[in-house]
């Protein structure tokens, strides 16, 4: 919590890395219809083999409220029960700079119209048991304008 930066994908131990995203969706007014949704991440950085090719896909998990039911990043967070598992899936971000973005069709009805929507991001694979750093950083929500993770929500009011 608090970094510029956060990863995605094994560890040297083989141990997987996780993320939690925090959106405040409280602004979109309680009788619109949410119509589309979009996640998009900024890609910062690799070290070792792109997770894309060995622990494909990136899959989101999202919660109408917060995992673990406390503001404050925890630990159990990354294993609590999710709203909806596996709600998308993100592209393939090809290098630096670059955007991977996915459609959240399937969870329109969980994102939380009072309060915050999180989502949990993790390859499909916790890891590819070669002992080695392979993982992506990705631009969190404490980094610059521009390159922080968007929620794009499009919705109507009646």
């Amino acid at each position: 919590a608090g970094a510029a930066t956060f990863r995605l994908g094994d560890d040297s131990r083989d141990r997987q890395y996780r993320a939690i995203l925090s959106f405040d969706t409280s602004v979109i007014t309680d009788t619109a219809t949410i119509v589309t949704a979009t996640l998009r991440l900024r890609r910062q950085g690799l070290v070792g083999v792109t997770p894309f090719k060995t622990h494909k896909p990136l899959r989101v998990d999202i919660m109408n409220g917060l995992f673990g039911g406390n503001a404050a990043l925890q630990a159990g967070d990354f294993q609590a029960a999710a709203s909806a598992d596996a709600v998308a899936t993100l592209s393939a971000a090809a290098k630096n700079g670059n955007w991977s973005i996915g459609d959240l069709a399937a969870a329109l009805a969980q994102i939380n119209k009072t309060g915050l929507t999180q989502f949990r991001l993790r390859f499909h694979k916790d890891d590819n048991d070669d002992n080695g750093n392979d993982y992506l950083n990705w631009h969190a929500g404490e980094a610059a304008a521009g390159s922080r993770p968007e929620l794009i929500v499009i919705y109507d009011v009646p």
